[in-house]
Formats: structure tokens, C-alpha cells, sequence
């Protein structure tokens, strides 16, 4: 997979939400309209953030002997407010269209 296949533009928020209440790449707090835009139920940034890779079995086995092993990529994060009450969430990427393949799902209009 080269760099360009690992890059990612939109991520998708999750269907209960209310209200995003902060952003987070890496752990870095986004600013609305500087850093990304919601667009309708995805968050769009103005630059392409890197796929978050699995560590393997390798590095589950490392982890769990304290290792400290971290996956490669960035991690976008968002606090939420949702009919329950507000919450963290590790945002989903939006997978791209790739030509003969299905479009991505849509979640039901509201």
C-alpha cells in the first residue's frame, strides 16, 4: 500500500450525535473551519490525515508484556453529545470509491 492509499480526508460521525463539542488529531484539539468542516454525517480536513495501521499479532503480544507498542498513523478522536449524554469517540475514516467497487453505505436521512 503506498502513502497515497494511507491517506485520508473524511471521517464518519456516529449516527446518535447531537452537537460535537471538540475535535481531536493525535491528541491536538481541531479548530472548526481552520482545521476540518462537518460536512452532513462525515467530518472533512483541509489536509489528508494518515490511515491508523493495526500493530499486528506481534505487537498485541508486545503490548501486553508492557512494551508500548503504538500503531502507526493519526488518531481523530471527538468528545459528542448524544441523547445519553456526552462521550469520546475514536472517529471511523470514510473509505474511498474505488472504480467497479459499491459505494460506501449512507446512513438514513433524519
Amino acid at each position: 500500500m503506498d502513502s497515497r492509499e494511507r491517506e485520508v480526508g473524511e471521517f464518519l460521525l456516529p449516527e446518535e450525535i447531537q452537537r460535537i463539542d471538540a475535535v481531536f488529531v493525535n491528541g491536538v484539539l481541531q479548530a472548526e473551519g481552520r482545521d476540518y468542516r462537518i460536512d452532513g454525517s462525515c467530518i472533512r480536513f483541509g489536509s489528508p490525515r494518515r490511515r491508523r495501521s493495526s500493530v499486528g499479532i506481534a505487537g498485541w503480544i508486545l503490548t501486553a508484556l508492557c512494551a508500548g507498542v503504538d500503531a502507526e498513523g493519526d488518531s481523530v478522536d471527538a468528545i459528542i453529545t448524544t441523547p445519553a449524554g456526552r462521550r469520546s469517540v475514536t472517529l471511523q475514516p470514510v473509505e474511498p470509491v474505488t472504480p467497479g467497487s459499491a459505494p460506501a453505505p449512507q446512513s438514513a436521512a433524519r
